[in-house]
């Protein structure tokens, strides 16, 4: 008996539209990777210009603070500032060990007890710095001449500390001529000398690194526009899966589930109702299963003198149902897949937006520390305290998606409740204050309960965060430990704000879902309290609230109690 097959013609359309359709998605692949490269390329630029003004100003810095120990010198004798004016001639030419992150600092922030609030690095000199640093030949000529006038009036400085050493104290004309060396016009002439190659410097290091900015954004744009363009021929993908979509169609002669049911009923042994084969559908599966079921019909009526072929027919239907199972399960292993992408998705992105966040901050600290209007710098501290806010919304995000993963782990042991309070309490001080929120923490001393104190410590400052930002003005927040059952230990925040209905609470520690709040502006992300969930979850607690509209709410974290 010879059974239709589908023509190799439909196999093959099929086939090449689920190969262009997988080209088309690795070539948005390729694409976004390139895009992933061009913002680094970005943050590399901008770090390679903060670091040439760091080191143009540590020159201008250290001069600045050699001229205020020898002046100070002069005038008082206090042989400490010059052992600070020798101290840091030592580090700027590399004889001294040089404190970390001197940018941030006084070069002459010394400690009662002689060390430096900083930790010490490696020694190298200013110049050798600099030309790690990437310097241009011009750029660095600038900061050679400004470094050798800056040595030339150290000499006119040591003179002038020589004028009141010596084994007979110095006379008042002596001091009076050393003052005058270091305040006349001479000297603020030679400090000229220093500032103007150094202005110099700053103008050509601020042209040439703003260039490799733009440069780096120009690319980045480039390869945003080329992204772009691949997204449309994502479209293009969808038109492949339509097509794959009606070849496979054409292949099967119908929809999927009409041939699983004819394959049911053929398997069940039903050969009387009749397989519907579209016209012109003769030559596809349904097709052959309409014919099977002709044949098997026929069979049937025969079965007496057919009984091998009939157990062989159901064979080899029963194997392609165990064969459709088989790839039912390879469909549930892809979702599972699937699913585990999308949190590794998460975590990269979370990190990589980390990189540009860590930039705006650091710019905007950099920001502050200028001469600013008033104006100027209330939207320079709301743009640090906005990416503050969004580098801790990253935070969140990530550790959600490494929970998600299953990549979290938890050192529990025992943990002193009130201790883990208290430090909470002072996080959230600030907010506290601006809101003029009264707190009252009743956690007792000697409160244990075994759990992780860092996660701990996160889910409670969350809390009170919570009660801080959904309160009234001059409202009231409360902290108290009870015992609802043996062997556990109940840590309850409550506070005044305006509460929550019936119907929302059971959302409320869902991911992504965000309520609408009772002042306008405080709308959570939907992120924190969840994260609270999984954290006390992976901690062996439960998390609950009990909340009345315009009354309160009251969150608790029941937590394994330690027993001593």
């Amino acid at each position: 008996m010879n059974y239709p097959v589908p023509s190799r013609r439909s196999l093959s359309r099929f086939s090449i539209f689920v190969w262009l359709t997988l080209l088309i998605i690795a070539v948005v692949v390729a694409s976004f990777t390139v895009y992933v490269h061009a913002e680094k390329q970005i943050d590399r630029a901008n770090e390679q210009r903060l670091q040439s003004f760091w080191l143009a100003d540590e020159l201008r810095q250290s001069s600045d603070e050699l001229t205020r120990m020898v002046r100070t010198y002069v005038a008082t004798g206090d042989l400490v500032y010059k052992q600070h004016f020798l101290e840091i001639l030592a580090i700027r030419d590399g004889q001294s060990p040089r404190p970390q992150d001197y940018q941030n600092g006084y070069w002459y922030l010394v400690q009662a007890d002689g060390t430096r609030p900083s930790p010490m690095g490696d020694r190298l000199p200013l110049l050798e710095a600099m030309k790690l640093a990437g310097f241009t030949p011009d750029e660095f000529a600038m900061l050679a001449r400004a470094k050798a006038n800056s040595d030339a009036l150290t000499r006119t400085e040591f003179a002038a500390m020589a004028l009141i050493e010596g084994p007979q104290p110095p006379s008042d004309a002596d001091r009076l001529q050393a003052i005058r060396m270091v305040h006349d016009q001479a000297y603020h002439d030679a400090k000229a000398g220093i500032m103007r190659p150094i202005y110099e410097l700053n103008r050509m290091a601020d042209q040439r690194t703003l260039q490799a900015v733009h440069h780096a954004e120009a690319y980045a744009t480039q390869t945003r526009i080329v992204l772009v363009l691949f997204g449309l021929f994502g479209l293009l993908q969808l038109a492949m899966l339509w097509k794959a979509r009606r070849s496979l169609a054409a292949v099967l002669g119908g929809p999927v589930h009409e041939v699983f049911t004819g394959i049911a009923r053929l398997g069940g042994g039903d050969f009387v109702t009749e397989v519907a084969v579209a016209p012109g559908k003769d030559d596809s599966v349904l097709g052959w299963l309409s014919k099977t079921r002709a044949n098997l019909a026929h069979l049937d009526s025969e079965r007496r003198q057919m009984s091998e072929r009939l157990v062989a027919a159901n064979a080899a239907l029963e194997y392609q149902v165990v064969q459709r199972t088989a790839d039912l399960q390879e469909a549930l292993d892809m979702a599972k897949h699937a699913s585990q992408a999308k949190s590794s998705f998460l975590s990269s992105m979370s990190h990589e937006l980390r990189t540009p966040m860590n930039a705006i901050m650091g710019f905007s600290q950099l920001l502050l520390m200028k001469d600013l209007s008033q104006d100027q710098r209330r939207a320079v501290d709301e743009i640090w305290r906005a990416g503050k806010h969004l580098l801790a919304l990253i935070d969140d995000l990530l550790d959600l998606t490494r929970i998600e993963a299953g990549q979290v782990s938890m050192n529990c042991q025992p943990v002193d409740l009130a201790e883990v309070t208290e430090d909470a309490v002072s996080l959230v001080q600030p907010q506290l204050l601006h809101r003029q929120l009264a707190l009252v923490n009743g956690t007792p001393p000697g409160s244990r309960v075994v759990a992780d104190p860092v996660r701990l410590r996160q889910v409670i400052v969350n809390l009170l965060s919570n009660a801080a930002k959904y309160n009234r003005d001059q409202g009231r927040i409360e902290i108290e430990v009870s015992t609802p059952r043996e062997q556990c230990l109940r840590l309850s925040v409550r506070d005044t704000g305006v509460g929550m209905s019936a119907e929302q609470l059971p959302r409320l520690f869902k991911t992504f879902e965000r309520l609408e709040a009772g002042r306008r502006g405080i709308d959570g992300t939907g992120i924190g309290l969840a994260l609270a969930r999984h954290l006390v979850e992976l901690m062996g607690g439960s998390i609950g609230v009990v909340s009345h509209v315009n009354v309160g709410s009251t969150f608790w974290i029941d937590l394994p109690a330690h027993e001593p």
